[in-house]
């Protein structure tokens, strides 16, 4: 792949964005970073359901999991993307404020098995 095509890529992948904020994300939100399936964010928007919070993360089966711990425990305030935290920044609408952020431990993390690279 070029440089234009991964740009253009890129690109995209924030437009398709765009238009999923455009119907769900207004106002102030609390976002996670790297939210995996969703287990602290889910517990919290359950606990908070005045808030809009809103995870993101680069795994598809991460998300999907996240959006079903969120129904189960029965917080219809929490949404899950999938994207990469800087495509998911440039596609926020100018109005919409991150009020909290949390980040904890997104992947990648070194592991032992990383070593031998």
């Amino acid at each position: 792949m070029s440089l234009e095509e991964a740009i253009a890529a890129r690109e995209g992948r924030v437009a398709k964005l765009r238009d999923l904020f455009s119907e769900t994300l207004k106002g102030e939100i609390t976002f996670e970073v790297g939210c995996g399936k969703g287990h602290y964010l889910s517990s919290y928007a359950a606990a908070h359901p005045g808030e809009v919070c809103v995870g993101a993360d680069i795994i598809s089966e991460r998300v999907r999991d996240a959006r079903r711990r969120a129904s189960n425990k029965g917080a219809s305030n929490a949404y899950f993307f999938k994207a990469e935290a800087g495509e998911f920044l440039d596609a926020l609408p100018k109005e919409v404020l991150l009020k909290k952020i949390f980040i904890f431990f997104p992947d990648p993390w070194p592991k032992k098995k990383h070593r031998k690279r």
